[in-house]
């Protein structure tokens, strides 16, 4: 009788880990792609992708590693900085994330402005906001104020959500 209680004990236990390790893979898991722009240099865009990891890791949010990210991409010969719309979901659905972040800026976007775009891949849903820039500041200086803005709609949209 104590093996079979041990052992049912034991087998809700794994499953329990599974699902809690499951749904925290897939509920805030966030996949950053980068800024479409033809302002801005890969550097800058890889800055500027970095830096809001770093915000979200410090709020708490899981995220998809670069590296990992950067594979994949490079297998599917997308570009990470203009992921078409139509396959932000399934590169989400691939990499178990639950929030896609990607931007633009300068181009086809309103002069002065990032136009950020959080798409909820469980959901559906996507999150448009525009984020005004400084005039007359460069891009670069103006990464890490950016970078915290990013993160925190992301997390207003995750919150939300």
């Amino acid at each position: 009788m104590i093996k079979a209680l041990n052992a049912f004990f034991a087998a809700a236990l794994v499953v329990f880990v599974s699902v809690s390790v499951s749904a925290e893979k897939t509920e805030m898991r966030v996949l950053v792609l980068g800024t479409d722009s033809p302002v801005i240099s890969d550097v800058q865009d890889r800055v500027l992708r970095e830096s809001v990891m770093r915000e979200l890791l410090a709020a708490g949010m899981k995220i998809v590693p670069v590296m990992e990210l950067e594979r994949e991409i490079q297998l599917d010969g997308l570009d990470v900085r203009d992921v078409p719309s139509s396959k932000v979901s399934s590169l989400a659905e691939r990499f178990g994330a639950r929030f896609c972040v990607r931007g633009s800026f300068g181009g086809k976007t309103k002069a002065g402005v990032y136009a950020l775009t959080v798409d909820d891949a469980a959901q559906g849903k996507r999150y448009a906001t525009d984020i005004p820039m400084l005039k007359g500041e460069s891009f670069q200086s103006q990464c890490p104020a950016l970078a915290k803005k990013i993160a925190e709609k992301v997390r207003e949209a995750a919150s939300s959500a």
